[in-house]
């Protein structure tokens, strides 16, 4: 069938836009569909000749007693409890010094977001030779300064947690500062220059106008950062690989040994989309509270 030239000027576009539609539909509209009716089967790559049997809301069921799961879901909240107040501390700190316009800040400045550009797996492998009980660089200087023999610190299920946060601390208190200082720089000069006058001190500055000019800054970083913090894998696989026994297991980890492991696929999607419903809920109470502070302002 013939189109006229005006029919065939206005589907060109269309044309355009066809194959990134086509490759859109399947690695994103396809898997997405298919994860979710997933969600509500039976599905063991083991016994795959089985096919997928329906089992509807058992899936979830299954994991709201599943012990395991939730184990990781508090060890999640525990290592994000540990790592986003030390990282928010941190990169806020270091913004405000950087704030400053010292000799040399601008190279501070480029030096200081290098670590966030490292990929994660990279920065697991390297903190994993650092906290390397025999070689690694952090035992050897306790050694020479004959403060400890060496710690054990991703061996032992007391500390492995801790040198986890510790290299997520090192890779993304960048990102805070980054944000932190774009947030510093973009503040108006007027309300300082007339605290100033009035003869308020550093502390009084950032207290009582620095903080609250920063709050909606302050409380997109720490959102992001949750979110981030939350489905954390990659330096875990690295690090720990979820151990000592499940002491760093953390719920996006076991979500991957539920189903790449286990092979039991079904529930592994069910538990994404549990961790998927949480995310949303946690990114809801921080919109909240973004408004409350657009809305006191």
């Amino acid at each position: 069938m013939a189109f006229s030239i005006k029919t065939q000027k206005k589907l060109f576009p269309y044309l355009l836009l066809l194959p990134t539609l086509i490759l859109l539909i399947c690695i994103v509209i396809y898997p997405l569909i298919y994860s979710v009716n997933l969600s509500f089967h039976s599905y063991d790559l083991k016994k795959f000749t089985q096919g997928m049997q329906f089992v509807g809301f058992q899936n979830f069921l299954d994991a709201i007693k599943d012990t395991q799961f939730l184990k990781a879901l508090k060890v999640t909240f525990l290592f994000m409890l540990i790592a986003i107040p030390a990282e928010f501390i941190l990169g806020l700190a270091i913004a405000l010094l950087l704030n400053k316009d010292v000799r040399g800040s601008k190279t501070i400045r480029t030096l200081v977001v290098i670590p966030m550009m490292v990929t994660p797996i990279i920065v697991g492998l390297q903190w994993r030779f650092l906290f390397n009980f025999d070689m690694g660089l952090i035992n050897q200087i306790l050694r020479l300064l004959q403060i400890s023999p060496g710690i054990n610190i991703l061996g032992n299920y007391k500390y492995a947690l801790f040198g986890v946060a510790i290299a997520d601390i090192w890779q993304w208190t960048p990102f805070v500062i980054l944000l932190c200082y774009s947030g510093l720089r973009s503040l108006p000069v007027e309300p300082f220059e007339a605290i100033t006058i009035d003869g308020a001190t550093s502390w009084q500055t950032f207290k009582y106008l620095t903080l609250p000019l920063l709050k909606p800054i302050i409380v997109i970083t720490v959102l992001l950062r949750t979110m981030d913090a939350f489905r954390i894998y990659d330096m875990i696989y690295t690090l720990t690989f979820g151990g000592p026994g499940s002491s760093t297991e953390t719920a996006s980890f076991y979500v991957y040994r539920v189903s790449f492991k286990l092979f039991q696929m079904g529930y592994g999607a069910a538990l994404s989309y549990i961790l998927l419903i949480i995310t949303i809920i946690i990114a809801n109470l921080f919109v909240k509270s973004l408004k409350q502070v657009w809305e006191g302002q």
